[in-house]
């Protein structure tokens, strides 16, 4: 199975291994259980909550609270180059383009796109529109 679609320069789940090792154990596993790095299923606030015996309210928190760290961290730094280039796959795209066709073009693979759309979260370049 091939991981991408499009040829991009970097492998996501090896950069999201880097920027996640910025975060305490308890951050990493909120943010992967949120964004569904692991397997493809995404776990809603509700979910991540119960799991950890606490409430939605304090997983966004703290999930808020890891997306500022890794923000900060040296490792987001050393991959700014990711964001530029998906920037530049969206921009090839139209500038303006649909989650799914801008996932799809990027990869089949679920997984992968649930790294990419962390990135799009994290990267600020992006603004989603309902």
């Amino acid at each position: 199975m091939t991981e991408t679609s499009t040829n991009l320069s970097f492998k996501p789940k090896q950069v999201s291994k880097k920027l996640l090792s910025a975060l305490n154990p308890r951050m990493k596993d909120i943010v992967s259980n949120r964004y569904g790095l692991e397997n493809e299923k995404r776990m809603t606030l509700e979910a991540i909550g119960k799991n950890c015996d606490i409430t939605r309210e304090r997983v966004r928190q703290i999930e808020n609270f890891a997306l500022a760290t890794i923000k900060k961290s040296p490792e987001y730094r050393e991959n700014l180059f990711v964001f530029d280039e998906l920037k530049d796959i969206v921009k090839k795209l139209g500038s303006v383009v649909r989650e799914e066709t801008l996932m799809n073009h990027i990869s089949k693979d679920k997984v992968v796109q649930n790294h990419i759309n962390l990135y799009l979260v994290i990267g600020g370049h992006f603004t989603k529109i309902k």
